[in-house]
């Protein structure tokens, strides 16, 4: 393999187009709003353990995040609790959206 080429690469695709959205706000179906940060880019860009428990391939997370603007502008609020961390008093929010 040609050194100054790289192979294609999911992971490293999904976060080039991450970092294009790094800083900037979504809104969900039903109003909910997001900031994109470096650390909501860090856990959708590792939290492939949970996709593959969940019965989904890492193509498909990944085909996913690439598209997290659409998916999160079709997604609505299904739960929303407390947080369980002490002394933390904000809301946890699960969305979902049809992929």
């Amino acid at each position: 393999m040609d050194r100054n080429k790289t192979a294609y690469s999911p992971k490293r695709n999904a976060k080039e187009k991450l970092l294009t959205i790094l800083g900037k706000s979504i809104k969900s179906k039903d109003g909910t709003e997001a900031r994109i940060s470096s650390n909501s880019i860090g856990k959708m860009l590792h939290g492939l353990d949970n996709t593959l428990r969940n019965g989904y391939t890492a193509e498909q997370h990944y085909a996913a995040v690439l598209i997290i603007e659409e998916l999160f502008s079709k997604a609505l609020t299904l739960l929303t609790h407390k947080s369980n961390k002490r002394g933390d008093n904000s809301n946890i929010i699960r969305l979902a959206a049809p992929f």
